[in-house]
């Protein structure tokens, strides 16, 4: 007797299993209410973030070469021209960036006080993305000004 109770529970068990399972498919692909389509997937949207801009002083307006700057691990160093470019893949809720310069060289060029520069992507379309996790890029172009340390 206990054999034939064992036997019905475990296939009870198996049903049980067999339906949850099944529910659990099913419930997961008819949620389309989900902007990035299916709640199951496991990941999070990105979007590639590209920062174009100019360093320039304040109080002369002339283009300032070889200025470090920061976005988190970033490093770029601005060319002859006081011109450089960051990127950055990050979640493309976070519009605002912040990246840091600071002038290396000192009495090279003068010197210039450093400076935290926000840089506001609201507003900024995404473009080439996928319709899926990734949102494409939103590239912005920004003019710094320094002040001189004098």
């Amino acid at each position: 007797m206990g054999s034939f109770k064992t036997k019905c529970m475990k296939c009870y068990n198996r049903f049980i299993v067999l339906l949850l399972t099944g529910l659990g498919f099913i419930s997961a692909c008819t949620q389309s209410s989900c902007k990035y389509g299916v709640v199951a997937e496991y990941g999070a949207p990105q979007a590639r973030f590209i920062v174009k801009g100019t360093v320039e002083s304040e109080d002369s307006s002339k283009i300032i070469p070889h200025i470090k700057i920061n976005l988190d691990n970033n490093t770029v160093y601005s060319g002859t021209d006081g011109k450089f470019q960051l990127e950055k893949t990050d979640s493309p809720e976070n519009k605002i960036l912040t990246i840091s310069l600071q002038d290396i060289d000192g009495q090279a060029n003068r010197e210039f006080l450093p400076l935290d520069y926000m840089v506001d992507f609201n507003g900024v379309p995404f473009r080439g993305g996928d319709d899926e996790w990734n949102e494409g890029e939103a590239v912005k172009e920004v003019n710094v000004k320094l002040k001189p340390k004098n």
